[in-house]
């Protein structure tokens, strides 16, 4: 199950290098979020740990619900139908984000870091999602996309704790979730007025503003 796991991260944060549509990267997210819920959730059970179940909670309640709420809510409409934009074309960004995948695992073969019996399988996956969701920053011109690509490194940055030693402590977790729901709702914010004031929502184009 594990490992069923990690591949479904990983193929779906490829995916993010694939999608023409920010609604499906939003879906793609949700999914994320949610199978880092299960996993928290499947260690709690083994280990009897408190704050890994409220983690697994504030995970599925925050950035499996409230934040793919509130990223719909901005993708919705005309700036639903538009295309994202990327730096690169679609093939060579699956290329570059295969080879960062590899070589995430490739790094992780070799950190003297001490796996927990029930993270062995995550550890690689998290060293790999943060090097993936740092590319999909820079890949894109759109926002929101960038702010996906946030996402998933805090997802990573969530599932390295757990792989090592049964995650972090909660006022830790409970202040990075507060941070990331604050960031979705500045980022969709700053996107609607994007649109508004450019009839765009390809952040190159702020370079205009330069005088």
């Amino acid at each position: 199950m594990d490992a069923f796991f990690a591949i479904v991260l990983l193929l779906s944060t490829l995916m993010l290098f694939r999608i023409n549509k920010v609604v499906d990267a939003v879906v793609i997210i949700a999914l994320q979020s949610c199978i880092l819920a299960i996993i928290a959730t499947m260690i709690w059970l083994e280990t009897g740990i408190g704050h890994v179940l409220l983690a697994a909670c504030l995970t599925f309640l925050i950035k499996t619900l409230l934040i793919p709420a509130i990223l719909f809510r901005v993708s919705r409409g005309e700036m639903a139908k538009r295309k994202i934009k990327r730096v690169f074309s679609s093939h060579y960004s699956v290329f570059i984000a295969l080879v960062l995948m590899i070589l995430g695992y490739h790094v992780a073969a070799y950190l003297p870091l001490a796996e927990n019996h029930h993270g062995q399988a995550y550890l690689a996956t998290s060293i790999s999602l943060l090097l993936l969701g740092t590319f999909a920053m820079i890949d894109h011109n759109h926002p929101i996309m960038q702010g996906i690509g946030l996402i998933v490194i805090e997802n990573a940055i969530f599932l390295i704790p757990l792989a090592i030693s049964y995650g972090m402590p909660l006022f830790i977790e409970l202040g990075i979730m507060l941070d990331m729901l604050v960031a979705a709702a500045v980022i969709a914010t700053l996107t609607l007025k994007i649109y508004n004031v450019f009839h765009s929502i390809n952040t190159s184009r702020m370079q205009n503003l330069k005088g």
